[in-house]
């Protein structure tokens, strides 16, 4: 059964924007801060980002599904100790390599298929819909003149008024289907004035009572225009008693229909959903036209994979405890201005979009996120800095999201939650530094003409060590990325996402001021409010280097002794 034709169902996605690496990141906030007159991030100050280990390429190649095997016992491994997520993937498959191409490509097609089968029985139950709501707007008007009848005459009302929309209602849909004989034919072609006489009548059956009635009122008809006002009258009386059963029984039933109808089209779409989001994890590629690939006559897949690794580094030496483990809103790092935007009642236009950008609350001098307040300090306070008021900024803009100040507050609590759980183990300790570590991964899958199939694994790990604060606005990426899907899908099948994202606020800029004045310009910026610490160049140069040797020395024996290949 055909309802829609396929080929009017277009399916067009859109390809997901590059999340953006520490170091983008600093560069992007210092041209927001400069277009808005503010001096820039102060290195070492404000942020760290260290590159002192160089990167470690690698490529190897053997039978298929060997290295993807250990890729994968790696990646399991390593998502057990660290937050492992991936923020790029694309793919690759020639036509002429068939058995990959029918369980990748051709899997999509079908995905783009099904989606467009159902997005066709979607369609036609919003059609039904559509025509149910427009049933149920009709009988429910029906309804609320019989309830303003009945309300009238409990208050002794006149009901002419309401009356009257029923004598039209039974001129226009009843009465018009009796032909030459009906009130409008009549009006036409006898008694002009036949249809404004009947709307002058109550409940009068009688002939002789009508033109009595009517005389009353100053109007004058002969005896046939009486008999036919009469045989119409005693119709509309009838009709009236049966039809306010109907409308009532009529609504009840259309209510439930409609409510049938939006659930299902609601179901399907929840139905879909899930599918929409895998299609849209099918980022294709192509190969440039320069590559030494040939994909019209070679047998070949080719995939491009980014993942990104985040762990706190563990440090063994801290020199006391957080000198300040209870932590207030000034301490959390919230200014004078955004205070007062969180604590005033009558606020300006500017100052409510500066409240809508924080998103949080102010409960006893403490900042309150959702239901929780935020009592526990991070290594690094305040945490709520300028790097973390433009980025997130800067993360709406890339994703299309509307996150808030809240937003990457709730991933500040849930790192104090995992280091909670995690009790005395020293690897998922807080840290003012964390490993941020880029994996890109090349992977090629070749038939040779012999018939063996190979796959290649080539690409690069980069590692950094970074702030506090940069790990927070990198793990937001990863919601980040996330919500992109979830509003992909939202507006592929119909539903509203959010209208735009918000706008920049205007006060935003003087919080930036008050927080350089305040924090920034008189006093180093680790130091003083947390650490009591070594430089951080002693910290970097002697326990990530030995952190980050650690964390690939298993990659590399597990590499060693399955390709028998010195490293």
């Amino acid at each position: 059964m055909e309802i829609v034709k396929e080929e009017k169902v277009e399916i067009s996605l859109i390809e997901q924007p590059n999340a953006i690496s520490p170091i983008d990141m600093i560069g992007r906030i210092n041209k927001k801060l400069a277009s808005l007159n503010q001096p820039k991030l102060e290195d070492r100050k404000e942020y760290v980002i260290f590159d002192g280990v160089k990167p470690w390429s690698y490529d190897f190649t053997a039978l298929l599904g060997k290295v993807f095997n250990i890729a994968y016992s790696i990646y399991f491994k390593y998502s057990k100790i660290a937050k492992v997520f991936k923020v790029k993937e694309s793919l690759y498959v020639s036509p002429t390599y068939q058995p990959y191409y029918q369980i990748t490509i051709k899997q999509k097609e079908e995905i783009e298929s099904y989606i467009r089968s159902q997005l066709a029985g979607i369609a036609s139950l919003v059609n039904d819909y559509l025509l149910a709501l427009h049933d149920k707007r009709k009988y429910e008007h029906f309804k609320n003149i019989f309830d303003k009848i009945e309300k009238l005459k409990k208050e002794g009302k006149n009901l002419k008024e309401e009356e009257s929309k029923l004598r039209h209602i039974f001129i226009d849909q009843v009465d018009i289907h009796t032909g030459d004989f009906s009130l409008v034919n009549l009006a036409r072609t006898r008694w002009p004035t036949l249809i404004a006489d009947f709307l002058e009548l109550e409940n009068e059956t009688n002939p002789k009572e009508i033109i009595e009635n009517l005389k009353k009122k100053n109007i004058n008809i002969s005896m046939a225009e009486a008999i036919v006002l009469a045989k119409k009258n005693l119709l509309y009386l009838s009709w009236k008693s049966d039809f306010e059963k109907i409308v009532k029984e009529r609504y009840e039933e259309i209510s439930k229909l409609v409510e049938m109808r939006r659930n299902s089209i609601n179901a399907y779409k929840k139905l879909v959903a899930p599918y929409v989001k895998k299609l849209l994890s099918y980022q294709e590629s192509v190969p440039s036209k320069t590559s030494f690939f040939k994909p019209a006559s070679q047998m070949e897949a080719l995939e491009e994979t980014v993942y990104w690794i985040i762990k706190p580094v563990p440090f063994y030496f801290y020199p006391k405890p957080r000198i300040k483990y209870e932590i207030d809103a000034e301490t959390l790092g919230l200014t004078k201005t955004e205070i007062d935007c969180l604590t005033k009642k009558d606020l300006s236009e500017d100052e409510k979009d500066l409240k809508e950008f924080l998103g949080v609350k102010i409960e006893n001098k403490k900042v309150k996120v959702g239901e929780g307040l935020i009592t526990k300090a991070m290594p690094i306070e305040p945490s709520l800095d300028r790097i973390i008021r433009v980025g997130i900024q800067i993360i709406n803009e890339n994703f299309g999201t509307n996150f808030t100040i809240a937003d990457a507050l709730k991933i500040r609590q849930d790192l104090l939650a995992e280091e909670e759980k995690a009790g005395a183990r020293e690897t998922l300790r807080l840290s003012p530094y964390y490993a941020f570590i880029e994996v890109s991964v090349y992977r090629c899958v070749l038939r040779l003409p012999d018939g063996t199939t190979i796959e290649d694994f080539s690409g690069e790990v980069k590692p950094f060590l970074i702030s506090q604060n940069l790990a927070i606005l990198t793990l937001l990426q990863q919601k980040a990325i996330d919500e992109w899907y979830e509003n992909q899908a939202n507006l592929f099948l119909g539903e509203i996402p959010r209208e735009k994202i918000m706008k920049f606020p205007t006060l935003l800029k003087n919080s930036l001021e008050e927080f350089y004045q305040k924090f920034l310009k008189r006093t180093a910026f680790y130091e003083k409010y947390i650490y009591e610490s070594p430089k951080w160049e002693l910290i970097a140069g002697r326990y990530y280097s030995d952190f980050l040797v650690s964390l690939f020395s298993d990659i590399k024996s597990t590499l060693k002794s399955a390709f028998n290949v010195p490293f």
